[in-house]
């Protein structure tokens, strides 16, 4: 019978078994989870050309402020964000990378927060059209009672 390798824990299970036999992983699920982690973000022709070209000249800020720019204009920062993290998996302390990555973070967040909205205002016209009865009120009452004094 064949067996394979847990990719959790490297137990050797039975071809076609569903999950681990020792730590119970059930396999079609973490494929499907793998599957979705590893899905690549596809760029338009001009971001591509414009992440090679950058390559070229990694050091200079202007062309990855550009790069970033033109992802935003195609509301493609996902693709962006991908070319820098796969720059940091090779090379863990790119600081270019790192701080491209965070300004992504930044203007992703910025894009995607509703801005703040004013609460409509309120209909106030029955209080002061409550106000302006009880003023009316209060004057007839006055008026009233200064008459019934009089002799």
């Amino acid at each position: 019978m064949e067996h394979f390798s847990c990719p959790e824990c490297g137990y050797e299970n039975p071809k076609g078994s569903v999950s681990c036999k020792r730590c119970l992983l059930i396999f079609e699920k973490y494929e499907k989870k793998n599957m979705k982690v590893n899905s690549q973000v596809n760029g338009s022709k001009k971001l591509d050309e414009k992440w090679r070209e950058l390559l070229t000249e990694y050091d200079n800020k202007d062309k990855h402020e550009a790069f970033i720019a033109d992802a935003l204009k195609e509301k493609n920062l996902q693709y962006a964000s991908q070319q820098y993290r796969k720059m940091l998996d090779m090379n863990g302390a790119d600081e270019t990378a790192k701080r491209m990555i965070d300004k992504i973070i930044q203007i992703a967040t910025l894009t995607y927060v509703p801005p703040f909205r004013k609460e409509p205002p309120k209909n106030t016209r029955w209080i002061t059209l409550s106000i302006l009865a009880l003023i009316v009120i209060g004057v007839i009452a006055m008026t009233l009672m200064f008459m019934s004094r009089r002799p």
